[in-house]
């Protein structure tokens, strides 16, 4: 194993078995939930019918001089808001690429304005689809001014997943493979139907459902993207959403042009000014921006719609008091670093002051920290889409529950 002390706290890894860490306040803690996670993973390959490997590392030393070390941790300066508009996408995953969808979500927001929620052009869908979103949002990202938009389900797979299945550590060329694989954004289908082998070839490209990536880890509470049928999953609505990124990536109106939006962190940490950017994104990191107390809630806005609302909120907010500069150039270390640019990262996960667990200096958090979690699969009943949170979103009702389907007046100030 490895361990690796940071400013204040320990990480320790296992090389041979991706995706089995553990991070902790102490040297003597992160033993012993390394020890914990590697009987947990072993376990889980044995109850799968994988063979443990051999073990082939070794370990190198290589010397870094001071001025490398600099280059290497030097940050860009804030020089004011990067973007213009702020978008918000509480993403589901349920049923197919053309259904109505009551828990898919989006919220806007122009310069400091409040954000308002984006309804789904007029027709015979009450709701958002998975493909109208994609194509509104293909037109805003070709025709709009720089916008960043915040999306709640994983854009990657973990290192085990590219280990296992013997990818390149190239993020477009793991979407490709993907979509060849889950083809969900086709007609009629299911993320269950590819599941369960009636379409495409899943099977061929499955995870363990203890394999979480660097980020989730940070993240602390962060589901895995291969955990389903459990509360609070994001397995579902990331198998759903992956074609989509692949989408925007092929169309026609963004492919080779200056429009076509970055990928954050694939394709480099630090956003080019006047380009429109797409980050992955955790609301429960800002569910602070608008508790269960505040009375917009109260008049019966949906949890979905408070996800998308904080997530456009906080990207608004910290693009224009510089945070959000600092949330896309994180302080990782090298091996992070590397690891991101293919696993993916969830934005503001590693930044200390954003308050609550998460960031490696504030966390003792390990992969394997739900034990549920491990032995044998036990299929439970089949939900809904899935979002980055591990409660349950409910809330006492308080009469009639309605969703915000106009944009608010002047009585309606969402302002704190």
């Amino acid at each position: 194993m490895l361990i690796e002390r940071g400013p204040k706290s320990f990480g320790a890894s296992v090389p041979d078995l991706p995706g089995c860490v553990a991070v902790a306040k102490s040297r003597r803690a992160v033993l012993k939930l390394i020890a914990e996670a590697m009987h947990a993973h072993v376990a889980v390959m044995h109850a799968d019918g994988e063979v443990v490997p051999e073990t082939a590392h070794e370990a190198v030393v290589v010397e870094v001089d001071d001025a490398q070390e600099e280059q290497v941790r030097a940050r860009p300066t804030y020089t004011g808001p990067q973007f213009e508009r702020y978008i918000g996408i509480d993403y589901s995953g349920a049923q197919t690429p053309t259904s109505s969808l009551k828990g898919l979500r989006v919220f806007a927001a122009e310069g400091t304005h409040h954000p308002t929620p984006v309804e789904p052009p007029p027709g015979p869908k009450r709701y958002w689809t998975r493909r109208g979103l994609a194509e509104w949002l293909a037109t805003q990202l070709a025709e709009g001014p720089p916008t960043i938009v915040g999306i709640d389900h994983g854009f990657s797979f973990p290192e085990a997943y590219f280990r296992r299945h013997r990818l390149p550590r190239d993020w477009r060329v793991f979407l490709a493979d993907f979509h060849a694989h889950w083809p969900t954004d086709g007609d009629h289908v299911y993320v269950d139907f590819v599941r369960d082998g009636a379409r495409g070839h899943g099977a061929a490209r499955s995870g363990v459902r203890t394999w979480r990536r660097v980020t989730e880890v940070t993240a602390g509470a962060a589901k895995s993207v291969f955990h389903f049928d459990v509360q609070g999953q994001v397995a579902k609505s990331t198998h759903a959403g992956l074609p989509w990124l692949k989408f925007l990536l092929e169309h026609p109106t963004l492919m080779g042009t200056d429009r076509m939006p970055f990928m954050w962190p694939f394709d480099g940490w630090e956003i080019p000014r006047g380009r429109s950017a797409l980050v992955e994104v955790y609301p429960r990191l800002w569910k602070h921006l608008l508790p269960d107390s505040h009375p917009v809630m109260q008049l019966g806005m949906t949890d979905d719609e408070r996800d998308a609302y904080v997530i456009a909120k906080a990207l608004s907010d910290a693009d224009h008091d510089g945070r959000l500069l600092e949330w896309c150039t994180p302080a990782l270390d090298h091996e992070t670093t590397a690891i991101a640019r293919y696993e993916g990262w969830i934005l503001a996960t590693a930044d200390p002051g954003r308050g609550g667990k998460g960031a490696r200096d504030q966390t003792a958090e390990c992969v394997s920290t739900d034990a549920g979690q491990f032995g044998p699969h036990r299929p439970g009943p089949r939900r809904g889409g899935g979002h980055h949170t591990d409660a349950q979103k409910t809330r006492p009702p308080v009469g009639r529950r309605r969703g915000l389907s106009a944009r608010p007046g002047p009585e309606d100030d969402l302002g704190f």
